[in-house]
C-alpha cells in the first residue's frame, strides 16, 4: 500500500458528538451546517482515502471520528472554498461528500485527483 499523502487537517464529520456542554454546541452544528468540524489527519492511499481525529479532539467529542473510503468510491474532488485554509470537497460514489480543510490544499487536490482518475 502506497501513501500518497498525509496532512494535519479538519474534517467536516456529521457523526461527531460533543462531550458535557460540548454536546449543545456540536448538536447545533450538525443541523445548521452539516456536520462538526473535527481536527486531526487525512491520508490518501492507493486503497482508501481516510480521516482519523487527533487526541485532543477525541478528549471533546465522541461518536464517528474515523472515516475511510476505498478509492473506487472517490468519484470527484475540488476546491470550494475556505479562509486561511481551503476546503477540498469530494464526491463519492454513493452522492455523499467528504469534505476538509487543509494547508497548501492546491497541493494536495493533484494527488487526490490522479487517484480517482486511476480507478
Amino acid at each position: 500500500m502506497s501513501e500518497r499523502f498525509r496532512k494535519k487537517a479538519n474534517a467536516r464529520l456529521t457523526g461527531a458528538k460533543g462531550r458535557g456542554l460540548d454536546i449543545v454546541v456540536t448538536e447545533a452544528l450538525n443541523r445548521l451546517m452539516g456536520g462538526t468540524w473535527v481536527g486531526g489527519n487525512v491520508v490518501l492511499t492507493d486503497e482508501f482515502l481516510g480521516f482519523s481525529a487527533n487526541r485532543l479532539n477525541r478528549y471533546v467529542q465522541k461518536g464517528e471520528l474515523d472515516v475511510e473510503f476505498p478509492v473506487d468510491q472517490l468519484v470527484d474532488a475540488e476546491i470550494t472554498g475556505g479562509f486561511g485554509t481551503k476546503i477540498i470537497a469530494v464526491q463519492l460514489a454513493d452522492g455523499a461528500t467528504f469534505e476538509f480543510r487543509c494547508t497548501k490544499a492546491n497541493e494536495v487536490l493533484p494527488h487526490l485527483r490522479d487517484t480517482i482518475g486511476s480507478t
